[in-house]
């Protein structure tokens, strides 16, 4: 068993139905069966929600599966964890990559903090680190 951080990248893949493929579904199917203690920053589930309303507000999927995306996420057993330094990391992560903005250094400070890897289909991400965070562990494709 391990302790993983995940990003919305991958969070999303699992919800929604246009993303969700057989390899996606044998990751998640993986996590499952080995009882990964599973987690995110606060960020994750503002974004995850935040994206399958406008999924659904752009007319990629429907209400029915906005709604059934939702409650699955709800269950999902990810658990929230918000350390005293999460910012102050975060905002120190984003430094060295040249981020404008310190959303991904969110996920970037949590798996450091916790000493776990940060799994996440974003590659641009994964690009901009450059190989400078050895935590950062790209799955599949986005």
């Amino acid at each position: 068993m391990a302790r993983i951080c995940l990003d919305a990248s991958l969070v999303l893949a699992r919800l929604l139905p246009l993303e969700r493929t057989t390899a996606i579904i044998d990751l998640w199917n993986g996590l499952a069966e080995r009882g990964d203690q599973l987690l995110g920053p606060p960020l994750l589930f503002i974004e995850v929600t935040s994206v399958l309303r406008e999924r659904w507000a752009r007319g990629q999927i429907t209400g029915d599966e906005a709604e059934i995306a939702f409650l699955a996420f709800k269950d999902l057993p990810i658990e929230r964890a918000w350390p005293d330094e999460l910012h102050t990391r975060a905002w120190e992560i984003a430094k060295p990559l040249g981020q404008r903005k310190a959303y991904d250094a969110h996920y970037l400070a949590l798996a450091e903090i916790e000493r776990c890897e940060l799994w996440s289909m974003d590659k641009r991400l994964y690009n901009a680190a450059g190989g400078r965070i050895p935590w950062l562990k790209l799955v599949g494709e986005a």
